[in-house]
């Protein structure tokens, strides 16, 4: 073949060719997420999570987010423990591409959690408190809890004094979603046993 008179592209190579000098966004699987923070690429003391395949700087926790944990692990730990592990802060597996640090995650009691993170379908609830990341919670990743399974989440909004509560999972996201204002109460529905939460106890 000669060089100087090259084959014009056909349209077939040509939308190959764009597809290949498109840039391409790449996603982590959890094992190289973990594998990241082997290596030191992320730090020990860095608030990252996992969601989607994509790495998200969590923002500092300020003071009315911590004193409603701290006022939600009271509570929890009162009502529900020991039948059911009451995890803070702590990472659950929705699946190979997403790894959140839920503020809460009420967790079924087994042992297996020394050896691994909690599955989707280990979690009873998920609680988010919210203060500058409402819409972040809301719209990235409570659609990931309900398309992994997990069967109940709520998110405390801090700032709208509400409530949200999140029940039936689907693919798209959660059949049944209600607002909760103060003097409203709820009950865990995978644990009615529990009994009724206070809004007021939970906004402050």
């Amino acid at each position: 073949m000669n060089s100087r008179f090259p084959i014009p592209p056909g349209p077939g190579h040509t939308a190959a060719m764009e597809a290949i000098a498109s840039p391409r966004e790449r996603a982590f699987s959890t094992g190289e997420y973990h594998k990241l923070a082997s290596l030191g690429v992320l730090r020990e003391g860095d608030r990252v999570e996992l969601l989607n395949g994509r790495i998200y700087t969590m923002t500092p926790i300020g003071s009315r987010h911590a004193e409603c944990v701290r006022r939600l692990t009271e509570i929890l730990i009162f009502k529900v423990a020991p039948k059911v592990r009451v995890s803070v802060q702590n990472p659950i597996r929705l699946d190979n591409h997403s790894e959140p640090e839920p503020d809460f995650a009420l967790l079924e009691p087994k042992d297996v959690y020394f050896g691994r993170h909690p599955r989707a379908d280990e979690v009873l609830l998920v609680i988010e408190v919210a203060d500058t990341t409402l819409d972040f919670d809301l719209d990235v990743k409570t659609p990931l809890y309900a398309r992994a399974g997990v069967c109940e989440v709520w998110v405390i909004a801090l700032d709208e004094q509400r409530v949200h509560v999140y029940r039936r999972p689907e693919a798209d996201g959660y059949a049944e979603h209600r607002v909760l204002q103060p003097g409203d109460s709820l009950e865990i529905g995978a644990f009615p046993d529990a009994g009724a939460f206070a809004v007021d106890a939970m906004l402050g």
